[in-house]
């Protein structure tokens, strides 16, 4: 008949138990060995900071070459070259001095750096913030009918000129005859 499992298993154990301790009776590394460690680790060390030093000027570069393809055209940067330079820019109009100042103000984030002039924070609207929002659009446009409508009810029951007043009843209502009234309805 063959082992059990857990035969087996402490079988494996006793092995696995006796390589470790064969392991752990060899002798330890020399000086040499660790001197060799050390000198490695430095060396690792070095090259890892070559290497952020490169992706660092790669990724200057590609920010240069993305930003070459053009923030604005020829004439636009000549419109704020022309209001820039000292021989143009006491002659520069008023339309020519906005015009220029809209543009480096449209590019602002572009032309500035991103430590300096951060972009301004997006907030994406969860389905419950949006939903939210529709109902107090819809709420804000119902109260507007409602004020709508009410102005024109207020403006059919405002007080009418004399002229389009209709004229007074000649004879007395029905029971209010000589100041009496009737209380048998």
């Amino acid at each position: 008949m063959g082992l059990s499992n857990a035969e087996r298993q402490a079988r494996w154990r006793a092995k696995r138990a006796a390589a470790i301790e064969a392991l752990r009776q060899k002798a330890p590394a020399s000086s040499t060995d660790a001197a060799e460690i050390v000198r490695l680790n430095t060396e690792l060390a070095e090259l890892r900071n070559s290497v952020l030093d490169l992706k660092l000027e790669l990724g200057s570069a590609a920010n240069v070459a993305r930003r070459r393809t053009g923030a604005m055209t020829k004439a636009e940067f000549n419109l704020i070259l022309s209001c820039l330079h000292p021989d143009t820019r006491a002659s520069a109009s008023e339309t020519k001095l906005a015009a220029a100042f809209r543009l480096a103000n449209e590019l602002r984030y572009v032309l500035c750096n991103e430590q300096e002039m951060p972009l301004p924070p997006t907030h994406h609207l969860t389905v419950k913030e949006l939903k939210a929002r529709q109902g107090y659009v819809e709420a804000q446009r119902a109260a507007e009918q409602r004020a709508k409508r009410k102005a024109r009810c207020a403006a059919k029951r405002a007080p009418q000129t004399t002229s389009q007043r209709p004229p007074a009843p000649a004879t007395p209502v029905v029971g209010q005859l000589n100041g009496t009234q009737n209380h048998s309805r």
